[in-house]
């Protein structure tokens, strides 16, 4: 089911044109909404006369283009706006539409007790391929960010739209958070005091300088799911142009969600340092300075949670892998990630970690540059 969703939600409004659904009516051969009945003798042609899959896309409908030739009571195709378009960097991206940007997500879905803290943790989806929208305004500053849908692993999105602040009161100003206030039914997220049933939080590549990736990272709370997880995403490096020879040194940002072993939850941030040997294809990863927050006024040192370990990739690969741990020692877990840039100026990647035997989780994304 997983990998369905995935394929259908990652098709593209070109494909969508070309014949993504069926068109056909419900169970028992008559046609969706009550249309007249369809003949048996037509069953050969759509067996099962299975349900068009018709949605939405980016908030536009899905157009329900059946196969030839058209069944009775099958819905009238309807017009959808012309694909995304595609990023390339951050300085020729247009800030007058949304655009589609791949990538990189790892999510975690969690339970919680009645005060709010949370029980469990469990690993959904690491390093899975994605879609992703980003749109910024004329001063750099994020518009409509969609962390999780768009073609992105997952069941369900975060995407908040407008009102993004900079945390630059804890003295993190490249990092943008937007909210959406708690609704009925909906609980409270656990990472912060403030009021949301929504965060995301997202690495500004104009304050830090990014031209070719970023990151970002979201939780969602809902009456039948929650779960917060992070994505990486940008211009991918051709494999056949990441460099083979030679040393390079990346430094940049790292942002996460952080589990305590008690359950209470925060937002995590730190600086990040990546010195990679091409020729051995090996990378040494390290973060530092590590702080967490909850009222995003003030924050608090985790030295514990700084990371640190080794990311390796095969010959002719843009994409690297390997296991972090942090400082403390209790949590170790999986990070994957790519190089970003024609000729691998930048790279970024995602990360989970977990306790084996306790609630402790961390979970984030990173980024950063020559």
């Amino acid at each position: 089911m997983k990998t369905e969703m995935k394929v259908l939600c990652s098709l593209t409004a070109a494909a969508l044109i070309a014949g993504c659904a069926s068109g056909g009516g419900s169970g028992g051969g008559s046609s969706g909404g009550g249309g007249p009945a369809i003949d048996p003798a037509l069953a050969p042609l759509r067996p099962g006369y299975e349900p068009s899959p018709c949605g939405t896309l980016y908030g536009y409908p899905v157009p329900c283009v059946p196969y030839l030739p058209r069944f009775p009571g099958d819905p009238e195709p309807v017009a959808v706006p012309p694909p995304l378009p595609a990023f390339t960097n951050w300085t020729d991206l247009r800030r007058d539409t949304p655009t589609q940007v791949t990538g990189l997500a790892t999510i975690v879905f969690y339970e919680t007790r009645p005060d709010g803290s949370i029980s469990s943790t469990s690993d959904h989806d690491q390093g899975s391929e994605g879609n992703f929208i980003v749109q910024y305004d004329a001063q750099g500053k994020p518009v409509h960010l969609d962390l999780g849908g768009g073609g992105g692993p997952g069941s369900r999105s975060s995407s908040v739209h407008g009102g993004h602040v900079s945390l630059a009161a804890i003295g993190q100003p490249w990092l943008d958070l937007g909210r959406n206030d708690t609704l009925q039914d909906s609980p409270q997220t656990p990472f912060t005091t403030l009021t949301a049933r929504q965060i995301e939080l997202v690495a500004n590549p104009y304050v830090l300088g990014w031209n070719y990736q970023s990151f970002g990272v979201w939780n969602v709370t809902d009456p039948s799911w929650v779960g917060f997880g992070a994505a990486t995403f940008g211009a991918a490096t051709p494999a056949s142009a990441v460099p083979t020879s030679g040393n390079a040194s990346f430094t940049g940002k790292l942002g996460g969600l952080y589990v305590s072993p008690a359950g209470q939850g925060s937002i995590a941030t730190a600086d990040v340092r990546v010195d990679a040997n091409f020729s051995a294809r090996s990378l040494s990863f390290a973060s530092s300075g590590t702080t967490i927050t909850r009222d995003l006024a003030t924050s608090t040192a985790a030295s514990n949670l700084n990371l640190s370990g080794t990311l390796t990739y095969l010959p002719a690969s843009n994409a690297f892998t390997g296991t972090l741990t942090n400082a403390g020692g209790a949590m170790s877990g999986s990070s994957k990630g790519r190089f970003y840039g024609p000729t691998a100026q930048e790279l970024g990647g995602v990360f989970t970690l977990k306790s084996p035997t306790g609630v402790e989780t961390f979970a984030g994304a990173y980024g950063g540059k020559r």
